[in-house]
């Protein structure tokens, strides 16, 4: 059956048109209100440009300012251009054009634009018409104009008649304003003048009123004195009558209060004996309520023992359950760290990744006796991590042909430096950071550097600007950071092999460590050499802002009463010269002293020794005096000697670099506790030389002997969640995400539950 033609469709046919020119205007007017009030009405005026005879052509930014003259320059244009293509007017076409976005909106704004067009030119009309009659714009028709001022095509004369009738215009309203308080002013004043005589007025009545008031309030009182005057003489006639009825009345009285008398004594006989008996039992009662009371306070007493004795009772259940629970968690936590240990040795990826995250989660869930950072559960977490991901890299090999000898970071960039026994210095920017595993880097060298030797040491200023290099050559070279070449050298003797080096107060001064010889110069000048015991550890501490050079030996020796003790001996350059101080450790025993290390910008901090015999000495001192300020403990973590030590930027963790080939991590606010182990990170290439924290302390960087770079996060969650998106990529399946009942009892055993992971 056909449909009928209605007022309905009919409607409805020209909807679509309406739609397109409301998404047009919108949009035009969207992109004008972002850009200002100065560029109203510039949109329509450039999406002209891209239509000619109704056809869309392509524009560059330069056409565009060529077409469209000095109303806006090159810059505005292309932010014009930006808006209009983010709004999907126009689209970018290549090779730096433009173009409208499609067919039917180019007929849609040809449309439009040829009616804008055609309401400017009445416009410019209106306006030669007026010059023509020498009849000046008002104020409806400037406001007409005022939305398309700016595009009209008006010339030198014209736009000098608009801008008088503007002026003409304001003339005008200043004129009626002059006039409107002119007026104001005159009504102001003949308003107070009015109120000022109606003030007298009312003050002349006011004072009237209070003279009639006073002269009827006098005859009121006088009238009132006249009555009270007669109402006294008949008072004064009834008191003598009711005196001579009291007068009888009181000699009846008196001879019956002498009758009362009587009466009275023979009662009074009676009460005084009734009083005695009443005291005999008062002092019977107050006895047995003393009895009583003190009945009471035993029970209560006794009572009070009882809810003692019950809350004791309770509490110690409590404490039984939280202990037995405690227990139960502890049980759980042992099981889960030996899981993880096991999760080693499992060569499916799948289950290896279950394992670790399982462990994980149990540690997470019991935050009283767990701890996620545990050396097993951090290792079965990358373990697994590595084994799921194939292409997930921890390392950069091959860094330095070398050894990496020192790593430091630039204080305010993403990059960071690097020296090798090959004589090369490395500057890394760190394109990308990588959730886990070695972000994206580009490496790039100095120009001018002398890499003809081992470079041992780097040093950084506070700014960045400048680095210090030193090594087995007898000078220490200064590199700009910003420009990449060598910008000086310091000369430190023919045989003077330098172990470290840094700047001194305000970076004009730089120290250098040999052996047995420190030497010191201003920059630009001829430095010199100071004598100093024989050393390797050798150390530029930051106190309060300040450096603080200090050269570092140790010596055992033994007491009168044959105990040992360890001498460690601090020589500081203070003044020009080295002052000698010594803090001594009773008790201890320990082998040639390797690494030094202090918790930067804190004259009470941590300070950390490490020794070739892979012990660590921790503990708080105030450096202003070298006193112990907390208990100093020791560690016996690492195999071989210790070689480097990094506190971590916001004074958490202590990184401790060893040549056993692992790296130990500390937190600094549980390392005291006993049962607490620190995160171990054991997959470097040899010896582990240098390492620094990254500069939010997500990752720590650690140097090798075979020249490779490794990047170890220390956030175990970002591990977990790493190894759940890798187990969700092989299966949407939840059922995936758990462990197989013969796998579970096999490393969990029965009295585990499983545990939600990837939640």
């Amino acid at each position: 059956m056909p449909k009928k033609i209605d007022k309905s469709l009919l409607d409805n046919i020209g909807k679509p048109r309406d739609m397109i020119d409301n998404l047009l205007n919108n949009q035009i007017d969207q992109v004008e209100s972002e850009l200002g009030t100065q560029f109203r009405g510039i949109g329509n005026k450039i999406l002209s440009l891209f239509i000619q005879n109704g056809n869309r052509v392509q524009l560059s930014p330069a056409d565009v300012s060529d077409k469209i003259g000095n109303t806006i320059n090159e810059d505005e244009i292309c932010t014009v251009l930006d808006k209009l293509t983010s709004t999907g007017l126009l689209r970018f076409s290549g090779d730096n054009t433009y173009e409208i976005a499609n067919n039917v909106l180019a007929q849609r704004a040809n449309q439009k634009l040829e009616g804008v067009n055609l309401l400017m030119r009445r416009m410019e009309l209106m306006v030669r018409n007026r010059i023509e009659r020498d009849v000046l714009l008002d104020e409806d028709d400037l406001s007409y104009l005022e939305t398309y001022l700016n595009l009209l095509d008006l010339t030198k004369e014209e736009r000098e008649f608009v801008d008088r009738s503007y002026a003409s215009v304001r003339k005008k309203k200043r004129r009626l304003a002059f006039l409107i308080t002119l007026a104001f002013l005159l009504l102001t004043t003949l308003a107070v003048w009015a109120l000022f005589n109606e003030s007298r007025v009312t003050k002349l009545n006011a004072d009237l009123s209070n003279s009639l008031d006073r002269l009827r309030t006098d005859s009121i009182k006088l009238e009132n004195t006249n009555s009270a005057l007669k109402r006294a003489r008949d008072t004064l006639a009834a008191a003598n009558i009711e005196l001579d009825t009291l007068l009888a009345n009181a000699e009846y009285l008196r001879r019956e209060a002498e009758s009362n008398q009587r009466n009275e004594f023979l009662s009074r006989q009676k009460a005084d004996a009734a009083a005695e008996r009443a005291r005999a039992a008062e002092t019977r009662a107050t006895q047995l309520a003393k009895e009583a009371t003190d009945a009471a306070e035993r029970a209560v007493s006794k009572q009070a023992e009882a809810e003692q004795a019950r809350r004791e009772a309770d509490e110690a259940k409590s404490l039984e359950e939280i202990a037995r629970r405690r227990a139960e968690n502890f049980n759980q936590v042992v099981i889960s760290r030996n899981v993880a240990n096991r999760a080693l040795q499992v060569e499916d990826e799948r289950l290896k990744a279950l394992l670790a995250l399982q462990t994980y989660q149990i540690n997470e869930d019991l935050p009283e006796v767990g701890d996620v950072q545990d050396p097993n559960i951090m290792r079965a977490l990358y373990n697994a991590a590595i084994a799921m991901d194939k292409r997930l890299e921890l390392s950069i090999a091959n860094v330095h042909l070398g050894s990496v000898r020192d790593i430091v970071f630039h204080p305010e960039k993403d990059v960071f430096y690097t020296a090798g026994s090959d004589g090369q210095v490395y500057e890394w920017a760190i394109r990308r950071w990588n959730r886990i595993g070695a972000p994206e880097v580009s490496p790039t060298d100095f120009s001018g550097l002398d890499n003809g030797a081992i470079q041992n040491d780097l040093a950084i200023n506070i700014s960045g600007s400048r680095l210090l290099v030193s090594g087995e050559l007898p000078f220490v070279q200064m590199l700009n950071t910003d420009q990449r070449f060598v910008s000086g050298y310091f000369v430190t003797g023919n045989t003077m092999e330098v172990f470290q080096s840094g700047f001194l107060a305000g970076d004009d001064a730089i120290i250098a460590f040999g052996r047995d010889t420190a030497y010191i110069t201003q920059i630009d000048e001829i430095g010199r050499a100071l004598p100093k015991k024989a050393s390797k550890v050798n150390r530029i501490f930051t106190i309060a802002g300040n450096p603080l050079p200090i050269s570092f030996y140790g010596e055992k020796s033994t007491t009168v009463d044959d105990r040992e003790e360890y001498t460690l001996n601090f020589e500081l350059y203070q003044n020009g010269n080295f002052i000698t101080k010594n803090l001594v450790i009773p008790q201890a025993d320990f082998s040639g002293l390797t690494a030094v290390e202090h918790q930067q910008d804190q004259v009470q901090g941590y300070v950390a020794f490490g020794f070739e015999d892979g012990k660590i000495l921790l503990f708080k001192w105030d450096i202003s005096d070298f006193s112990i300020l907390s208990e100093y403990l020791i560690f016996n973590q690492h195999l071989a000697p210790i070689s480097n030590f990094a506190f971590s930027n916001n004074g958490q963790y202590l990184g401790v670099a060893s040549l056993d080939g692992t790296v130990s991590v500390w937190d600094l606010e549980r390392y005291q506790d006993p049962s607490y182990l620190p995160m171990i990170f054991d997959i470097h290439d040899g010896w582990a030389l240098s390492l620094t924290f990254s500069r939010d302390d997500r990752f720590l960087l650690v140097g090798d002997q075979a020249g490779s770079l490794t990047f170890w996060n220390l956030n175990p969650s970002d591990y977990a969640e790493k190894l759940c998106q890798d187990l969700r990529a092989l299966s949407n399946d939840p059922r995936d995400l758990r462990i197989d009942r013969p796998n579970w009892q096999r490393f969990f055993g029965t009295s585990l539950q499983q545990r939600n992971i990837c939640r």
